[in-house]
């Protein structure tokens, strides 16, 4: 309709009945926001199409994934309505999987998936589903073809859509096993002694403190602790060095280990001094 008017009034001034500055500024006036609504109209358009096309995978979709997977990271597109999930070749090349083998039915997918996080992530999933919108944030595992697992974190948004039945939710997923094994790690050590990696002395007292409670419920478990003090430890440091005084408390250690039960603690927690929980259940 506004480009019939647009015609009409352009008609009119060059057949001379129309004149002035005001007619000429008012026809380039009306062709610029002719042009401004073509781009609008073309843009949503192509919003609205990229959703039934995506499936094609056109070079341009396909240049992007590979500068996404030069940069270590992968792209988990989630399409709800065909219950399809698109992944990446950095995760499968990590997984030891073949090309494609994560671009499936998102049942499919999901079997590579920790049964743990699994569920999780099926919660995620579902919530978005039924709000046919929402953000996709976890990190998860995901088994390798030799049975072991690495982890990565999944971040991923829902694209709006004018069409309220469409969800399709798309992110980026990226290997953080080294930055989960480093925070193992760091936990391991802060409650374990460094030299024998037996629990330290914060360790065994939040162990002696879960017994204790289970004492007070159950009359037939009876916590015991014993405390072993090497005498004249130092002496062994002194006059044989530090490694030789290592070596007799990885000794020690060893030995005091191997006569207890698999629900007793052995933890060091001085220098030269170990203390023992014995947890009996009569």
């Amino acid at each position: 309709m506004l480009f019939l008017v647009w015609l009409f009034g352009g008609v009119v001034i060059l057949n001379g009945h129309l004149t002035g500055p005001m007619a000429v500024s008012g026809l380039v006036s009306g062709l610029v926001l002719l042009n401004v609504l073509l781009g609008f109209t073309v843009t949503q358009f192509a919003f609205r199409t990229i959703e039934p096309v995506y499936g094609a995978a056109p070079d341009q979709v396909q240049a992007r994934a590979q500068a996404i997977d030069g940069a270590g990271a992968a792209i988990w597109d989630w399409n709800a309505r065909r219950d399809e999930i698109i992944t990446g070749v950095v995760v499968e090349e990590a997984l030891g999987l073949l090309p494609g083998e994560l671009s499936s039915k998102a049942a499919d997918w999901l079997q590579h998936v920790h049964q743990a996080d699994r569920e999780r992530l099926q919660l995620m999933m579902l919530a978005a589903k039924e709000n046919n919108a929402g953000l996709i944030k976890i990190d998860l595992r995901m088994r390798r073809t030799d049975g072991s697992y690495r982890w990565f974190e999944l971040e991923a948004s829902s694209l709006p859509y004018a069409e309220r039945r469409t969800l399709r939710c798309v992110g980026l997923m990226r290997d953080v096993t080294a930055m989960k094994r480093s925070q193992e790690r760091l936990v391991h050590d802060a409650v374990h002694d460094n030299l024998t990696g037996m629990p330290n002395r914060e360790l065994f007292l939040d162990r002696l403190g879960v017994a204790v409670t289970r004492a007070k419920i159950d009359a037939d478990v009876r916590p015991t602790v014993m405390f072993i003090d090497l005498d004249k430890f130092r002496s062994v440091n002194s006059a044989f060095g530090f490694i030789v005084g290592d070596s007799l408390l990885l000794t020690v250690a060893r030995r005091l280990a191997s006569s207890l039960g698999p629900q007793d603690t052995l933890a060091r927690v001085g220098g030269d001094q170990f203390a023992v929980l014995l947890v009996n259940s009569v």
